[in-house]
């Protein structure tokens, strides 16, 4: 019996087992090539000094002298993990305290007007989170020809009878909305709050599709409002999804809010 006989005869033998594996096997690959390898040669990387411009012959061992220098020494990472954190928190908190609400209105409320308010709602995660940058960032520039900052500044400056009556709820001077490098924290907040509430507000709306509602009937029944309702029987129903969606922010508030993105490019 030649090699391939006896090859397809263990083959055969072995189907059942190695048939999950084969299904598996594309996947497994691109895992393996593009997330995978690439973690752990940037950790190989993160213990050496290597210039890599000059090539591979520049590579040396260093040990943990670039965590050190990191956490240490390095002022630039302090300031850009505190401002990523503090978007995250502040960010994460508004989000979450806003989508819940709206997804419960929508799907015992607005039942009818679900499908309308989840495209509308959902438009901005369609867009590129650098293009919402970029157009923010012309809205809420810091020169006084702005349009955020030129409708403000017409409004404070007004003057009636030589008197600004406005410039006590008003701004008579520029705000700097942006920081030097960055969006300031505030602006970041908002754009993470505009271009990741309708996604989260999909995701609540999905798991309140099995929302049960004898038991929101029977808080009816027994005088719950509306708040009492969604404290008391929505939030429960839905810390299974809290937990998810909660997750993928700080993820992608870790990724993308504040500068430690930016820090760990540069």
């Amino acid at each position: 019996m030649n090699l391939f006989a006896q090859t397809l005869k263990i083959f055969q033998r072995r189907r059942p087992k190695l048939a999950p594996w084969l299904f598996l096997a594309p996947t497994l690959l691109v895992v393996g090539l593009f997330q995978i390898a690439p973690v752990i040669f940037a950790f190989i990387i993160s213990v050496m000094h290597w210039d890599a411009i000059e090539g591979l012959q520049t590579i040396r061992f260093a040990g943990l002298e670039n965590y050190l220098w990191v956490f240490l020494e390095d002022d630039w990472f302090g300031s850009s993990l505190g401002s990523t954190l503090w978007s995250l928190v502040v960010s994460g908190v508004a989000l979450h305290l806003t989508a819940i609400p709206l997804a419960f209105f929508i799907q015992t409320r607005l039942i009818r007007q679900r499908t309308l308010l989840l495209v509308v709602f959902f438009l901005p995660f369609l867009m590129s989170g650098t293009i919402l940058q970029f157009v923010f960032s012309i809205f809420f520039g810091n020169s006084p020809e702005a349009p955020i900052n030129a409708l403000l500044l017409a409004v404070g400056n007004f003057e009636l009878l030589g008197i600004k009556p406005f410039a006590l709820f008003f701004p008579t001077r520029p705000i700097q909305w942006l920081g030097a490098f960055s969006n300031g924290p505030w602006l970041d907040v908002f754009l993470i709050w505009w271009h990741y509430l309708g996604w989260n507000l999909l995701l609540y709306v999905a798991a309140l599709q099995s929302y049960p509602k004898d038991q929101s009937e029977a808080a009816r029944m027994d005088g719950a409002n509306v708040i009492q309702e969604l404290v008391h029987v929505t939030v429960p129903h839905l810390r299974p999804m809290i937990f998810f969606a909660s997750t993928l922010t700080v993820v992608i508030g870790i990724t993308e809010s504040g500068n430690v993105g930016g820090y760990m490019y540069y």
